[in-house]
C-alpha cells in the first residue's frame, strides 16, 4: 500500500448562488482522493481558528485521512467563491492560503521521509521551500496547474520527479511542447491535464494521451486533481502509464459525479464580499 503526504494548501469553496461552502484546495484534495484510493494518505497545512477551518479539519477525520500535523494559525483559512451560470463556474473572489505563520522544522523533515511521495501545489505558496522539500522526501510530485512561467519552472521543476501542469487551450502540440519543455529540466514524468480534452503523459521520451470518460457531469471541480492523484498512486504501484492513465480518466469522472471536490457540504451562514472575477469553463 503506498503511503503519501498532501502539503500546503486548503481552502473552502463557497457555492455562492447556492448557498453552499465545500472544503478542497489541490494538496487537502490530493490528500483525500489518496485515501478513497486506498492509500495511507496524510496532510499537512495550516488551517484558521475559525469556522473555515474547523470544517477542514472535519472533513479530513470524516475521510480517514491522517493529519497529526495540521496546524491552526492566526490567519484567516483560505477560501474562494464559486458562482455557476449556463455550465461555466465563475471564481469571483479569493482569500489565498498563506504561510507567514508556517515554519517547515526538522522534525517536519523527518515527517516527509516517511512517505513514498510528497505532493505539493503550487497555490502552498512552498516554492522557496522546494529544495528543502525535495531533500527531505524519496519522491516529490508538484502541481503548476495553469500558474507557471519559463522563470517558475526552472527553479522547481529541476527538484521535482513528477510535474503536473494544466494547459486546457492550444492544441495537443501546444502540451507537448510544453510537457518537452518541463522534462529538460530533470522531472522524469510530466502530466499535463487539458480539461474535456483529456491528458498527455511524457515519460522517458515517449508521450502517452488520454481521453476523457464520458459522464453524468455533476460538478467538475477537483476533476484535475482526481485524475492526478489516481495518476500517481498507480504510478507508485507500478502500473504502466496507459493503464495508469485510464485509471485517473475513470477516477476523475467519478469525482464529477460529486457535488464540489469531494463534497461535505455545509450550508453558508456568512459569505465574504467578492474582490475580483475569473470566469472558469466547466468542461
Amino acid at each position: 500500500m503506498s503511503n503519501v503526504l498532501g502539503l500546503g494548501d486548503n481552502t473552502i469553496d463557497i457555492y455562492v448562488d447556492r448557498g453552499m461552502q465545500y472544503p478542497g484546495g489541490n494538496s487537502l484534495n490530493f490528500a483525500v482522493y489518496a485515501k478513497k484510493l486506498g492509500a495511507q494518505s496524510h496532510y499537512m497545512g495550516c488551517i484558521g481558528d475559525d469556522a473555515f477551518g474547523l470544517q477542514i479539519e472535519d472533513a479530513l477525520h470524516a475521510e480517514g485521512v491522517n493529519c497529526p500535523r495540521l496546524r491552526r494559525t492566526a490567519s484567516e483559512t483560505s477560501w474562494s467563491r464559486v458562482r455557476h451560470s449556463d455550465g461555466d463556474r465563475w471564481f469571483d473572489g479569493s482569500h489565498l492560503y498563506t504561510v507567514e505563520e508556517y515554519q517547515l522544522e526538522k522534525d517536519d523533515e523527518t515527517y516527509m521521509g516517511l512517505f513514498d511521495l510528497v505532493y505539493v501545489g503550487v497555490n502552498s505558496m512552498l516554492d522557496d521551500k522546494i529544495g528543502t522539500i525535495a531533500g527531505a522526501s524519496r519522491q516529490l510530485s508538484y502541481d503548476f496547474s495553469d500558474k507557471y512561467t519559463v522563470s517558475s519552472l526552472g527553479r522547481i521543476a529541476p527538484h521535482i520527479g513528477i510535474a503536473v501542469l494544466s494547459s486546457a487551450d492550444g492544441g495537443s502540440e501546444k502540451a507537448e511542447k510544453l510537457a518537452t519543455q518541463v522534462a529538460s529540466f530533470g522531472p522524469g514524468i510530466v502530466l499535463v491535464t487539458r480539461g474535456s480534452e483529456g491528458a498527455i503523459c511524457l515519460s522517458q521520451g515517449e508521450f502517452f494521451k488520454q481521453s476523457i470518460v464520458k459522464t453524468d457531469v455533476v460538478d467538475t471541480l477537483g476533476a484535475g486533481d482526481a485524475f492526478t492523484a489516481a495518476f500517481v498512486i498507480e504510478h507508485l504501484k507500478g502500473t504502466p502509464i496507459p493503464a495508469a492513465m485510464q485509471t485517473a480518466a475513470a477516477f476523475a469522472s467519478e469525482i464529477c459525479q460529486v457535488e464540489a471536490a469531494f463534497g461535505r457540504g455545509r450550508k453558508a451562514t456568512a459569505i465574504p464580499a467578492s474582490n475580483r472575477l475569473k470566469k472558469e469553463t466547466a468542461t
